[in-house]
């Protein structure tokens, strides 16, 4: 039996067991702090897993994994954002990397006191958005559309909340909602650099690109302009006079 098994069954044991409630609801959020979700190859971005519910209780445990299409990536340094009191049965656990994934994410408050209408300790009762577990994620170098999801734990699929006023654990009826990151091969600048150097050498003359050096003095006609046979006729090319010599050379 692991250190997880104990501390579930000692959660049990003090708060009694864990029955579905009625009338409250969670949202967990998987999401992404890059801004227009596009990313190169080895570009790193944060991935948070965030937990928001209603009514009067507080934060009991979830258990789960966040999931990224293939495992592909690079996930690394899991953590839980806040300071609290390791309590008996707290378990804080932000997973294990595996490829661009986290797995075996448990966070357990272990608080399961009666708490009469007032908040839990700091972080429990941050209703509105508790991060379960934040890590930095590293693009891969395969290019395509990835999608995050919150995959729940088997043997506890739905986020467990604590009554203020018993102290009661609930299982809460959760929504889930994932996140994707596009990952393109190349910068759009790099793209942008190469079709303007694209259309740069499709604005050139033809009859220019065809005339040697010889054909025109010290000079070729890329330089002066000159594309047609006008043998004598004088250009002013970067502020030096030159005469062409003519002839064109097909």
């Amino acid at each position: 039996m692991n250190k997880v098994t104990i501390l579930a069954a000692i959660w049990i044991l003090l708060s009694g067991a864990v029955t579905p409630t009625l009338g409250q609801t969670a949202t967990l959020t998987v999401s992404h702090d890059d801004p227009d979700g596009i990313v190169t190859p080895g570009q790193t971005v944060r991935i948070k897993a965030t937990l928001a519910w209603t009514g009067q209780s507080g934060f009991g445990y979830a258990i789960g994994s966040v999931r990224v299409t293939d495992d592909a990536g690079t996930a690394s340094n899991p953590s839980f954002p806040y300071n609290f009191l390791q309590g008996p049965a707290t378990v804080v656990q932000p997973g294990t990397p595996a490829g661009g994934s986290i797995l075996d994410v448990v966070i357990q408050s272990g608080d399961v006191r009666p708490w009469f209408g007032s908040p839990p300790l700091h972080p429990w009762g941050l209703q509105t958005g508790l991060v379960l577990t934040q890590y930095d994620w590293t693009a891969p170098t395969t290019a395509g559309v990835l999608e995050f999801q919150w995959i729940p734990g088997p043997a506890n699929p739905l986020p467990v909340v604590v009554l203020y006023s018993t102290g009661s654990s609930l299982a809460i009826p959760t929504t889930y909602f994932g996140t994707s990151l596009t990952v393109v091969p190349a910068p759009a600048s790099a793209l942008l650099f190469a079709s303007g150097m694209l259309a740069a050498l499709r604005r050139q003359r033809p009859g220019a690109l065809r005339h040697s050096r010889a054909s025109c003095g010290a000079r070729p006609h890329l330089d002066c302009g000159h594309a047609w046979d006008e043998p004598g006729k004088v250009f002013r090319v970067r502020g030096v006079e030159t005469a062409c010599a003519g002839g064109l050379r097909g």
